[in-house]
């Protein structure tokens, strides 16, 4: 997988109102539109760790001031900088306001190999995620299972960080959390208080999964839950006391991505989320949208049907390609 996706599958299947039997449609779109995003902008939106050589970096092009040249993409920072095989201590990052950086000045103006190692990337943010809820004791392991508020805070697409791995999540599957209702629940909507065995570790914003049907946390007071019922178009259904809740706390993973190593991690490991600017989620968002709703025409010209057909211009994606193209980069010299 190239990198993670600016939009996660939770959420197109919310804005969207979709199914979670076109998962691997959705999948396809995030990662598609992710992909499309960075070779128009030219910019990545995600930590990347990497050694980048430049072979002739004061060549004309690229070339800026008396030892300065221009970097290929976007730096965080730098760990380290080697001119012809030789670290280099003295050199300076540019802007001054950086990062991102996008020049750098070394000690040493030669057209001879300079590699700079660092973390490679545009904007993006970092935030906490909850944690591991056991530990993952191989570097193989495809998947992980967390808590409850790191379930409510990432998704399907989603760059996440446990110490110093980095991990796309590609799936996300439903396990028992050990709770079970404490009292029946009816088959009617408005049912909506959900009264556990232990409602410890429970968070609003969680996706559950009781028999068949699926429920959104909305809030926890105890052991009792505020949720949406028939929740994602499943269907209402009433269920017993002491029914088994599942919840979407099992992650599958690619690990060792964005040029980390994959590791092993105790149970209770802080997990973090990383999430790109808003602008360029909200571009994702319309991109992968408008790609699920032109195939499901046959990329025809109109889209919808009957009353609700439409010509497929997409005028509201332009206006937000014209927002995100604001963060173009403007610079991109070739690898």
């Amino acid at each position: 997988m190239a990198g993670p996706a600016y939009v996660t599958r939770e959420t197109i299947l919310d804005v969207g109102g979709y199914g979670s039997v076109i998962a691997d449609r959705i999948d396809r779109a995030i990662f598609t539109a992710s992909r499309r995003i960075e070779d128009t902008l030219h910019r990545r939106f995600y930590p990347l760790s990497a050694a980048v050589t430049y072979h002739e970096p004061y060549e004309p092009s690229n070339h800026v001031g008396d030892e300065a040249f221009w970097l290929k993409d976007d730096l965080q920072s730098a760990s380290a900088v080697t001119v012809d095989g030789t670290a280099d201590t003295d050199y300076v990052l540019l802007p001054k306001d950086g990062p991102p950086y996008n020049r750098i000045v070394v000690d040493s103006f030669r057209q001879v190999d300079t590699i700079i190692t660092g973390v490679w990337g545009y904007g993006y943010t970092s935030a906490a995620a909850g944690a591991l809820d056991a530990e993952i004791a191989s570097t193989t392991a495809a998947t992980c299972d967390v808590t409850g508020a790191c379930s409510a805070a990432v998704g399907v697409g989603d760059l996440i960080a446990i110490e110093d791995e980095r991990l796309i999540v590609t799936g996300r599957t439903a396990i028992d959390t050990g709770a079970n209702l404490d009292g029946a629940l009816t088959a009617q909507a408005n049912d909506q208080t959900v009264t556990l065995s232990d409602g410890t570790g429970f968070t609003a914003g969680e996706e559950l999964l009781v028999e068949s049907e699926r429920l959104k946390v909305l809030d926890v007071a105890g052991n009792d839950l505020t949720v949406e019922r028939g929740y994602r178009g499943t269907t209402l259904a009433s269920h017993a006391d002491t029914t088994d809740v599942y919840g979407y706390r099992r992650l599958s993973v690619e690990r060792g991505a964005t040029g980390t190593t994959a590791a092993t991690h105790a149970d209770t490991t802080a997990i973090t989320v990383y999430s790109p600017p808003a602008q360029i989620r909200d571009y994702a968002l319309a991109e992968a949208l408008n790609q699920l709703e032109q195939e499901g025409a046959g990329y025809a010209r109109v889209v919808g049907s009957a009353d609700n057909q439409r010509e497929a211009r997409g005028a509201g994606l332009a206006d937000v390609r014209k927002q995100a193209t604001r963060l173009r980069r403007v610079r991109k010299q070739a690898v």
